[in-house]
């Protein structure tokens, strides 16, 4: 009979112990999801700063691009300003220029990437 009672007495501190382990892991998860949702609206609210500032550097920069094009003199220009000039005119930047560097074949590739 006493076996019976110290077995019951296990079962049942066993059985407590399993619940407040499951407790303790939901809240554990409570907490994590918390904090994980904290962390992700950081990341947001640092992705949407850093997309404004992105703009304002974009709007200063244009801004001094066309304050220094009235201060520019025609004649002082070297050959590579007028090169630059001209294919910005055309819309083309590093990154068009090297897809279109990409998508030849590779002798026609080394070709233009020496020539550059």
């Amino acid at each position: 009979m006493a076996t019976t009672t110290i077995a019951a007495t296990i079962s049942s501190t066993i059985m407590i112990i399993c619940i407040y382990v499951y407790v303790y892991m939901e809240f554990i998860d409570c907490v994590l999801e918390c904090e994980l949702e904290a962390v992700n609206n950081v990341d947001e609210d640092l992705r949407q700063s850093k997309q404004d500032t992105d703009e304002d550097h974009a709007t200063r920069l244009k801004l001094l691009r066309q304050d220094l094009s009235s201060v520019r003199n025609p004649n002082k220009m070297q050959a590579i300003d007028i090169h630059y000039e001209d294919i910005v005119s055309k819309g083309m930047d590093k990154y068009r220029t090297l897809r279109a560097i990409r998508e030849g074949n590779t002798k026609k590739r080394v070709d233009q990437f020496e020539s550059m």
